[in-house]
């Protein structure tokens, strides 16, 4: 009978170990993207477009990636209306003038923020950076804003 399930039990530790492997390379690989996300932006988390005299800033569900640990730990989902949160509560600590020139359209995936002017759009741009870029500065930033009033938990 032993004999018989060491071939079962091979195979499965076979397909353990390809799983491991497998689950191994999607990290590194995953973690080599949001590397390069974050070197290859340059106000990350933050995306920066002026097309047509149109100008915005976006924060997409990248970041929430690449700041999943933060996100899971204190129980904020991450989408785009989390992001409109995050984004609203630094503009209205650092500048809140900038409040009446940007527009903010959340979406799932995404935070849109429509800018009055191209020296709106880089000033967001930077503050997002600057409070936003690491994940020492976002949860220092997430720790001081009170959870109950911008954030709704993950269920």
């Amino acid at each position: 009978m032993n004999l018989k399930s060491t071939p079962l039990r091979l195979s499965i530790l076979i397909l353990v170990v390809l799983g491991v492997s497998c689950l191994n390379e999607w990290r590194k690989k995953a973690s080599q993207e949001f590397n390069n996300l974050e070197t290859g932006m340059e106000y990350f988390p933050a995306e920066t477009s002026d097309t047509d005299g149109f100008y915005y800033v976006r924060v997409s569900s990248k970041s929430t990636l690449y700041f999943s640990s933060i996100f899971e730990k204190m129980q904020i989902s991450g989408d785009g209306y989390a992001w409109k949160r995050i984004v609203k509560g630094v503009v209205e600590q650092s500048s809140p003038e900038l409040l009446e020139f940007i527009e903010f359209e959340p979406e799932e995936r995404y935070c849109f923020i429509a800018c009055f002017n191209r020296k709106t759009m880089q000033k967001l741009a930077e503050l997002i950076h600057e409070h936003c870029a690491s994940e020492d500065s976002l949860s220092e930033l997430l720790y001081r804003i009170e959870e109950g009033e911008l954030f709704v938990k993950v269920e």
